[in-house]
Parts: C-alpha cells; sequence; structure tokens
C-alpha cells in the first residue's frame, strides 16, 4: 500500500467548534483496500510496529475502499 502516497492525497483539516484550525497530537489512519478473488490467495502475516500512544486529541480515519 503507497502510504506515503496516500497521505498526502487525503489531507484533513481539523477545527474546534470555534472554527480555529487544530492539529490532533495522535493521528491513526486505518485504510483498506479489497476486492473479490476468484480463488484463496496466501497472503504472508503483515508485520505491525508498536501502537500509537493515544494522548491529548486524537483523529482516527477508519475506512476503506474496493477495486
Amino acid at each position: 500500500f503507497a502510504t506515503e502516497q496516500y497521505s498526502a492525497d487525503a489531507r484533513y483539516i481539523f477545527a474546534d467548534g470555534a472554527g480555529n484550525p487544530v492539529v490532533p497530537d495522535t493521528f491513526i489512519r486505518v485504510y483498506m483496500v479489497y476486492s473479490k478473488l476468484d480463488a484463496p490467495v496466501s497472503v504472508p502475516e503483515q508485520k505491525l510496529g508498536p501502537p500509537p500512544e493515544r494522548k491529548g486529541l486524537v483523529a482516527v480515519e477508519w475506512g476503506g475502499s474496493e477495486r
């Protein structure tokens, strides 16, 4: 997955209730790309790093798209 390209293309601007821009202390992005398979596929286990520390303002993006 092209993480850097996706992060550059899908940018967010966050604001408080008064419309003032704010920057999250932690930004967690989970984005899945999936498609239908005609047959089972063996996929190696993905090695993930440690989870980010949740502190202060935490923004979480959870989404995906079908190819």
